[in-house]
């Protein structure tokens, strides 16, 4: 069952008008919270943005590769306390169940990355996310999500065997 799953988890940057289902979201967020952590620190935090306004601000984090959130029904803020031991892995793992959640419920997602990724010559992204959603400094931000209902099913991708090496590279 995982395996169809994650054959079929792709990035969608077009969403269709299909509101997102309450029940299906808190499924959603609850898998990203059962995510994995390193020495169990569960320091994940999740900001939801629900409002139209605030997913167009979250959209503008940087001046290439977020332009999609703004079609998103939903867009998801994945932070990590930076006093967990592995807060950028505890993110990034969150981050990803987070996203086959959202397959697994029959809707897309694409992750717009925070890491390294500045708003302007002075200010980084997180920095700007910061700002606009009051997130505190001792938080990590590792991406956002948009999600929203697919307009058109992907193909399947197919596992490139090439890249697995047995003992040695």
């Amino acid at each position: 069952m995982f395996y169809e799953l994650a054959k079929r988890r792709r990035s969608y940057r077009k969403f269709s008008n299909e509101e997102i289902d309450e029940d299906k979201l808190k499924k959603i967020l609850a898998s990203g919270l059962l995510a994995p952590t390193g020495a169990n620190s569960k320091k994940i935090e999740f900001v939801v943005l629900k409002n139209q306004k605030d997913i167009e601000v979250a959209s503008e984090l940087k001046p290439m590769g977020s332009a999609f959130l703004k079609e998103a029904k939903v867009a998801i803020i994945v932070c990590c306390d930076k006093s967990a031991p592995t807060y950028r892995q505890d993110a990034s793992i969150a981050a990803a169940y987070l996203q086959l959640a959202v397959e697994d419920e029959g809707l897309g997602s694409c992750w717009a990355n925070v890491i390294g990724a500045r708003y302007n010559d002075t200010k980084t992204s997180e920095d700007y996310l910061k700002d606009k959603f009051f997130i505190p400094e001792s938080f990590h931000i590792e991406c956002v999500i948009g999600l929203g209902g697919k307009i058109k099913e992907a193909d399947e991708k197919a596992p490139d065997f090439s890249k697995i090496h047995y003992n040695r590279f």
